[in-house]
């Protein structure tokens, strides 16, 4: 019952997201995200992303394989079962989605205590194309078996790559440096993570293709370690805007945005999303 519930919510609050949205969210975001949290073993984050992103595009099936898995990580076997039907119902007959629910329909996995989810590794690849359905460019982004990303690949309208940036690791298994695209520019940015004492970067910075400052993003956490504020800055050190979150029993229920132009600081919220799971 409570996993229904949770991905009922799930769900209603990814659609009021797209509406809220304008239709302008990113499946590619949406996804990584989910598979940074899978590869966290934050299912329920995972499968709030993983539902976003099916919302987005219903035919994708590796949105519909990272559900099932963020469904298996809460010990709900038939969620996953349902993703991954109506994953081969949107995608037709995917043969990554049927074997994965043959996987599932010959194995009693209700009772048993421990799940190995396949190997995630893979490429993703996202095209843009101009209204006569020409490509513009694209990227590709690889994953290890574990469904980490390992790095970025841009790519011209020809699909020749034209910049490549690979995601490191420090010692204890921290990612120190990540990427993406700008949607502004098209160029490959590249994030730089720094770390104290803890797991959680207690600050990032994003630089241009060219090397120069774009912002820093300061992170704070509680004592259990959940992340309870996001500050962007200008390369000026200028705050653009800050993202608070609140948690119950380690669960997050409320997430509150903070934009520029106040006139009151600290108190000028533009939208608050609550999850009451």
């Amino acid at each position: 019952m409570k996993q229904n519930l949770i991905r009922l919510l799930a769900a209603c609050l990814c659609a009021v997201l797209l509406v809220a949205c304008g239709g302008a969210a990113n499946w590619i975001e949406q996804y990584d995200l989910g598979m940074r949290c899978l590869s966290e073993a934050r299912y329920s984050e995972a499968l709030l992303a993983f539902t976003g992103a099916i919302q987005i595009d219903a035919r994708r099936p590796e949105a519909y394989l990272g559900a099932a898995e963020a469904s298996l990580g809460m010990d709900d076997t038939d969620g996953a079962r349902e993703f991954l039907e109506q994953g081969l119902q949107n995608c037709g007959e995917d043969d990554s989605l049927r074997e994965r629910l043959e996987e599932l329909e010959n194995s009693d996995l209700a009772s048993e205590t421990e799940n190995t989810p396949p190997s995630l590794a893979g490429t993703i690849q996202v095209i843009s194309r101009n209204s006569e359905g020409e490509p513009l460019s694209g990227e590709e982004r690889i994953y290890d078996e574990t469904g980490r990303q390992t790095g970025l690949i841009l790519l011209d309208g020809a699909g020749e790559e034209t910049a490549r940036l690979d995601f490191l690791c420090d010692e204890q298994g921290r990612c120190t440096q990540s990427g993406e695209v700008s949607e502004v520019t098209g160029e490959l940015l590249r994030r730089v993570s720094i770390y104290a004492d803890g797991e959680q970067p207690e600050r990032q910075e994003l630089y241009r293709q060219d090397g120069s400052l774009l912002e820093q993003v300061l992170f704070q956490y509680d004592e259990q370690g959940n992340l309870v504020r996001e500050e962007r800055q200008s390369a000026q050190g200028q705050t653009s805007s800050v993202q608070v979150y609140e948690w119950l029993q380690d669960r997050l229920t409320t997430k509150t945005s903070y934009g520029s132009g106040c006139t009151v600081p600290g108190r000028y919220s533009t939208a608050t999303m609550r999850m009451d799971f």
